[in-house]
């Protein structure tokens, strides 16, 4: 047996309304006809919204370490997008681990690790990488065989 992938990631969800507002209203991921719960990034159904067993009131507050990641080609066009719905992306360093929140749609995201993160509706930590700047640029993250 032979791991080959990830195949999704299942995303807690106590709002069904406000998470597909985000998901494909925010960043333009399609919806699944068939799973209403599945969400497509590129050619994959990536993203699954997944019925919260506990309110997010009662939840663990949102941490940075518990998070995934969507690829995109242009990060400064997804800040722009989550600025414009009102969303609050920030930038994290290791060193400090606190979030340094991004307000200019023109940033160079240069902070950290050079991606970016917001938490979703549901308290869900998404990172936005785009392979060619920071972190990813310098580091092989491909497994080649």
């Amino acid at each position: 047996m032979d791991i080959i992938a990830l195949n999704h990631v299942g995303v807690r969800c106590t709002d069904f309304k406000s998470m597909e507002a985000f998901y494909i209203g925010v960043l333009g991921m399609k919806k699944n006809p068939d799973k209403g719960n599945w969400l497509s990034a590129g050619d994959t159904y990536a993203v699954h919204l997944m019925p919260a067993m506990v309110p997010h009131e009662t939840a663990v507050p949102a941490d940075p370490a518990t998070h995934f990641a969507l690829q995109v080609t242009d990060l400064n066009k997804i800040l722009a997008r989550l600025l414009d719905a009102g969303q609050k992306p920030y930038q994290l360093s290791l060193e400090s681990f606190k979030p340094h929140y991004v307000e200019d749609p023109h940033d160079e995201l240069a902070y950290g690790l050079g991606t970016l993160f917001v938490n979703d509706p549901c308290g869900n930590v998404c990172e936005f990488v785009d392979v060619k700047r920071g972190i990813f640029a310098k580091a092989n993250y491909r497994v080649s065989n």
